[in-house]
């Protein structure tokens, strides 16, 4: 009798079970949640490294290739620029750099600055390779050796200090400004609300969306300069997204000295980033700032460019760097 009770109610809990899980519900829910993992995680996802350089005649602007400036030096200065931007982020700063006797290199990063169709083809494990490489020459030659990025352009000084800190090829000293290691839900950028949860999927149907706007014409300050392609690429936002969180687990790597700025206005990549690399990193010699910057009409994010505040920006990153020596 007793057994009999139980295998009733073994078969009612099973056919529960089983009327739950065929539920349309049930595996609306399931169907959810497996299509958020597979857009929040790198399952089944590889990356080539493998580069190619770009070529100079086929620049979307003059104003948009690399930048050089020889002191014959024996210290020097790596402008990394960010996404999906150019050097020309860093062409008011470039000089002063160079009058305070570096050498100054802003290089341009594959897939960028010529056209959409070169950069769809890109991914960050191309464009840290090629950081990477053209770091490693520059570090042979100079005695010393500063890096400077602005929003992904941080992001990946960031990762080249984590893999070189305690090393002889280690920079001297770093800047991150605006940087993210954190892409989540940002209010304005590449990757704009809910459409973060699931660019990894949007990027099967999607290469490229969105066109020419004026509106970045119109900023102030100075912002109305930047440089750089327009609309949304979900397969490099994903790329960027999945190296960030890699970027953000391995900051205690990083041991060499870091000065860092962020506007708590940047609409590009969330204020809290600051903080997360602040605690993040080992470094016994750290700078990190708030960048007031407020009154006018732009994105709080390419500071270089700002009038406004672009020449104490770089004096101060300048200073923490000829103090070091």
């Amino acid at each position: 009798m007793v057994l009999r009770k139980i295998s009733l109610l073994a078969l009612s809990a099973l056919s529960i079970f089983f009327t739950a899980i065929l539920h349309p519900l049930f595996i609306l829910a399931v169907l959810f949640f497996l299509i958020l993992l597979f857009n929040w995680t790198d399952f089944f996802y590889r990356e080539d490294p493998r580069y190619s350089q770009t070529d100079l005649s086929r620049l979307m602007d003059g104003e948009a290739g690399p930048i050089e400036l020889d002191n014959s030096s024996d210290k020097a200065v790596i402008f990394v620029h960010g996404f999906p931007s150019t050097p020309k982020t860093y062409k008011y700063v470039a000089p002063i750099a160079a009058d305070s006797g570096y050498d100054v290199f802003a290089p341009l990063l594959p897939g960028f600055g010529t056209n959409h169709d070169d950069f769809i083809k890109s991914n960050f494990s191309q464009w840290y390779a090629y950081l990477s490489d053209y770091y490693l020459e520059k570090r042979r030659k100079y005695k010393k050796l500063y890096i400077i990025g602005l929003s992904m352009g941080g992001a990946l000084t960031l990762k080249l200090a984590e893999e070189f800190s305690g090393t002889e090829w280690a920079p001297d000293g770093i800047s991150v400004n605006a940087a993210p290691v954190s892409l989540r839900f940002p209010r304005k950028g590449p990757g704009r609300g809910a459409s973060l949860l699931f660019i990894r999927t949007l990027g099967w149907f999607v290469r490229h969306q969105g066109g020419k706007s004026d509106k970045w014409k119109k900023m102030e300050d100075g912002h109305n300069e930047w440089l750089g392609y327009q609309g949304q690429f979900p397969r490099q936002v994903y790329s960027l997204k999945m190296a960030v969180y890699k970027i953000r687990k391995d900051l205690s790597k990083i041991s060499v000295p870091v000065i860092a700025f962020q506007a708590p206005d940047d609409s590009t990549v969330d204020f809290t980033n600051l903080s997360l690399i602040e605690n993040g990193v080992s470094s016994k010699i750290k700078s990190f700032n708030r960048l007031d910057y407020t009154g006018y009409y732009n994105t709080s994010h390419a500071l270089f460019l700002y009038e406004s505040i672009r020449e104490k920006l770089i004096r101060h990153i300048l200073d923490f760097f000829e103090g070091l020596e």
